[in-house]
């Protein structure tokens, strides 16, 4: 996975309440939005500076599990589509169909895919 990042690598932490201040400044001050700038921060407003707590503790989706979700669903369009130009879905739906029960996945009960053709 590679080496951790040296400590003054690293991103110092966000602080939210400090950006907000700097943003409500923006109109009165340009060294507000140059700080905001320097800290690689957008100038514009942000809703979750307004949030009490830390932001960085919010619940956020798991990406890799995200990304997996999206990849099966494009993997098994592409099947699909696959096996309908080979005429071969009606097969594919028969062996679906006769997948026994295994621990605690069921027995799919109806086809995969109806064949549209």
């Amino acid at each position: 996975m590679g080496d951790m990042p040296r400590v003054e690598d690293r991103c110092p932490p966000r602080d939210h309440t400090l950006y907000r201040q700097l943003w409500e400044l923006g109109d009165d001050t340009a060294n507000s939005v140059a700080e905001l700038k320097c800290r690689i921060v957008n100038s514009g407003g942000n809703i979750l500076w307004y949030l009490e707590g830390v932001t960085s503790d919010l619940p956020k989706p798991d990406l890799l599990h995200t990304m997996q979700i999206g990849m099966l669903k494009h993997l098994l369009g592409w099947l699909q589509d696959f096996l309908k130009q080979h005429k071969r879905l009606k097969l594919f739906n028969n062996i679906w169909l006769s997948v026994p029960a295994y621990l605690d996945m069921r027995k799919p009960k109806c086809a995969y895919e109806e064949d549209s053709q």
